[in-house]
């Protein structure tokens, strides 16, 4: 699962939970229903059924993100940002949009304030100018 696609499902979850008004300890283990068998073992091999059945819904979708995701090297994202080639068939709007997915999916954060630097990668990397045939 991409990092983008499961902070959509944490966000339908915690919007549900709210909407449902789970609490602990009932929270933890609704989250834990809506996950898939491996998920749920992994969980529970990380940190038991009695500790994650008191976490709060917010808590409990942060182990589910810990174990789905794991923890992502910035390096690595870097990495695999920057390397994103336009090809010869790509329009330079294509290139921008595939540009544009990796830095959200890669969730890049200014570490001194919550914005994001979506943008800022983007003009790091996109340099325009005009295209000699030879």
């Amino acid at each position: 699962m991409s990092p983008a696609t499961f902070e959509a499902w944490a966000t339908s979850v915690e919007n549900y939970s709210s909407i449902c008004g789970w609490a602990a300890p009932t929270a933890a283990p609704y989250v834990r229903l809506l996950c898939n068998t491996e998920v749920q073992q992994r969980i529970d091999a990380r940190l038991g059924k009695q500790v994650f059945r008191q976490l709060s819904t917010t808590e409990a979708i942060d182990v589910v993100r810990s174990v789905v995701i794991g923890t992502r090297c910035i390096i690595g994202a870097w990495a695999e940002f920057f390397s994103l080639a336009q090809a010869s068939s790509d329009s330079v709007c294509a290139y921008i949009s595939q540009c544009r997915a990796k830095a959200n999916e890669c969730g890049f954060r200014c570490l001194s304030a919550s914005c994001p630097l979506e943008e800022y990668m983007l003009s790091k990397k996109i340099v325009m100018g005009y295209v000699i045939p030879t």
